[in-house]
């Protein structure tokens, strides 16, 4: 998937599944990271590497569970909505630091995750074993339509769903 597909999709699910403006637009910026990590260097070599630690869901995934761990253990609720009710919260407990390096977890998790999903549906991805890519869910092209098609899919009900709630952030 390219890495517009990676944001605009990542952005869209994000959004469907918290209703959260910025927690969405900062796990579609996370969600690059996977493929940052291993730089840009596209010859042989690369390309025989490419998809294996910095693609392993567990190390995303531990990433989550430690920003729900300690949002939770100092009393805040990661599902409730950042740009409103988190400042409200982080003002009565003065737990900002804690905040931000719990989001920054949760974020970084959540960005990953959704990179590798995404990245299955064309190729595949380690699953149990950093070095074994294992795991797929389509064999869709990287930059074809149907890979456009259903991020555009993606981001059309995302903005629906913004738009049936009355449009606000």
């Amino acid at each position: 998937m390219t890495w517009f597909n990676h944001k605009v999709c990542t952005f869209s699910v994000v959004f469907l599944l918290t209703r959260d403006i910025i927690v969405s637009i900062l796990s579609a910026m996370a969600s690059i990271i996977p493929d940052l990590i291993e730089g840009f260097r596209y010859d042989e070599r690369w390309q025989q590497n490419h998809r294996r630690l910095s693609h392993w869901f567990i190390l995303y995934l531990l990433m989550l569970v430690l920003g729900l761990v300690i949002l939770s253990r100092y009393g805040i609720n990661p599902f409730i909505h950042i740009s409103i009710d988190v400042f409200k919260v982080i003002s009565y407990t003065d737990t900002l630091q804690v905040a931000i390096i719990g989001y920054f977890w949760l974020i970084i998790g959540l960005g990953g995750l959704m990179h590798i999903l995404q990245d299955s549906l064309s190729a595949p991805v380690p699953l149990l074993h950093p070095n074994k890519r294992v795991f797929r869910l389509a064999n869709i092209r990287v930059n074809s339509f149907t890979e456009y098609a259903i991020c555009f899919g993606m981001f059309l009900l995302a903005v629906l769903v913004m738009w049936g709630r009355g449009g606000g952030l």
